[in-house]
């Protein structure tokens, strides 16, 4: 139950976080010479390159709900395009690694017969994080319509003004708030229960060894 939840919370993400391209092209600006599609992939890479204004970070999160009561870390350094999540249950035991180097996500995970495996789940570059935005469906009222957005009042997490909003599809209501574009509180309700994330710490600009966004060497890398 709990990992289909999982991948339900998984897909509501990915549908929440994809905002909608405007359709047609802007004819005066190819008159004049200017590939506005190509202006635009320049500004997506730009906005891939730095995924947050913050150049690194540690934010430690509690997890309560259907998903059970855990502990989770996350690490990211090069503006947010390498990310590394770990997720400890309630007895500090490690359930679950997830990393991006910056091209590829990676889970470790450690089989029955003791091998050591770093499953490639796909391209990395975005992190392992959602990317908070406010409004993900400024430009898509059709999608805005669809999800039921709704622009809700500003929260305190961890002492930081956070934007939050909510959403509504057929898997259930979900909150996010966060700023400076770092998620930092999510809730998802649905059928089978809620779970909520909230960050309990922060730290900003700090060292982190390039080891937590490489695969160890005593890992075997598969495709998932």
């Amino acid at each position: 139950m709990k990992l289909k939840l999982s991948l339900i919370l998984f897909v509501i993400l990915i549908l929440i976080s994809a905002c909608g391209k405007s359709e047609g092209e802007n004819t005066e600006l190819k008159e004049a010479g200017i590939d506005f599609n190509q202006i635009e992939k320049e500004i997506e890479n730009t906005s891939i390159n730095k995924k947050y204004p913050i150049e690194s970070g540690i934010i430690t999160f509690e997890q309560t709900g259907v998903l059970g009561n855990n502990k989770i870390i996350v690490y990211f350094d090069n503006y947010g395009t390498k990310e590394r999540n770990v997720i400890y249950d309630e007895e500090n035991n490690i359930k679950e690694v997830k990393f991006s180097d910056g091209e590829n996500m990676f889970r470790l995970s450690t089989l029955e017969d003791g091998s050591k495996v770093a499953y490639i789940l796909g391209a990395g570059k975005y992190g392992t994080e959602m990317k908070f935005v406010a409004d993900p469906f400024a430009n898509n009222e059709r999608r805005k319509i669809k999800y039921q957005y709704e622009e809700l009042a500003d929260m305190d997490i961890i002492g930081k003004v956070c934007q939050a909003y909510k959403t509504k599809s057929t898997y259930g209501t979900t909150v996010f708030a966060g700023c400076q574009n770092v998620l930092l509180y999510s809730k998802a309700e649905t059928s089978m229960g809620t779970s909520e994330t909230k960050a309990i710490s922060f730290k900003e600009n700090v060292e982190l060894e390039d080891d937590l966004f490489k695969v160890p060497s005593d890992y075997k890398i598969k495709k998932n």
